[in-house]
């Protein structure tokens, strides 16, 4: 799990042990792929500018996105950075710009990233560092889209009221939120996907005077709201 500046684990027995970080976090310049920790950082004194999102990948790697740099866990308890170039380049280099909201790796070992600072673009990253732009999509009122995996290892993404996923090289509606019955006009903020295909999707929203919470759950395309909660204050 990710606890502000470190990740840590909790074993079968309940003991919580720290793999990665000190719990303090470093500061940031600007939002350049350039502040980034030196590669080879031993993983426990590492001060984290910040730690937005990990993922497990081939053969248990772990995998570390922060503001503006991807990480991987070695084996011998050291950070490396994982190399992420467009090819064609960027107006401001040829990185992937920052903001690495959400990521994910699939069963071939691509990562794929979700970055907030270029209209939140989806980008798959091959082991061999190569990224490619798969399109636009978000996380509602939030920087960056959501990335979760369903089973056979496809990669979804939030995209507003809908989850999309990714195939190929292209970003395909699989689920949408919009006008779901009994719900408040239903917007994604977090979502996950069970073995089964089953997605569970949370929203917190609201304008004005009043607030409310929401979880609904899609199985073999119908729709559920499990829990909802309206707060008129």
């Amino acid at each position: 799990m990710a606890d502000g500046g470190r990740v840590r684990v909790v074993n079968g027995a309940g003991t919580i042990s720290t793999i990665v970080g000190t719990g303090a976090s470093g500061s940031i310049a600007s939002p350049t792929y350039s502040d980034s920790l030196a590669s080879g950082t031993p993983a426990l004194s590492a001060s984290l500018a910040s730690l937005s999102s990990i993922a497990l990948g081939l053969n248990g790697q772990l995998y570390l996105a922060t503001f503006s740099q991807l990480l991987r866990l070695t084996p011998a308890g050291k950070l490396v950075t994982v190399r992420a170039v467009i090819p064609s380049g960027l107006s401001r280099g040829e990185f992937i710009p920052g903001d690495y909201a959400h990521i994910a790796v699939d069963a071939h070992g691509d990562i794929y990233v979700g970055s907030g600072s270029t209209g939140w673009s989806i980008y798959r990253v091959a082991p061999d560092g190569v990224a490619t732009d798969l399109g636009y999509a978000r996380r509602s009122g939030g920087s960056a889209a959501v990335l979760a995996f369903g089973p056979g290892g496809v990669v979804e993404a939030d995209n507003g009221m809908s989850i999309v996923r990714i195939e190929g090289s292209k970003l395909v509606t699989s689920y949408t939120f919009n006008n779901v019955p009994g719900t408040d006009w239903f917007t994604l903020t977090y979502f996950a996907v069970a073995s089964n295909g089953t997605v569970y999707a949370d929203d917190v929203g609201g304008g004005g005077f009043q607030r409310y919470q929401q979880l609904a759950s899609v199985a073999h395309d119908h729709v559920a709201v499990l829990w909802q909660h309206r707060n008129a204050n």
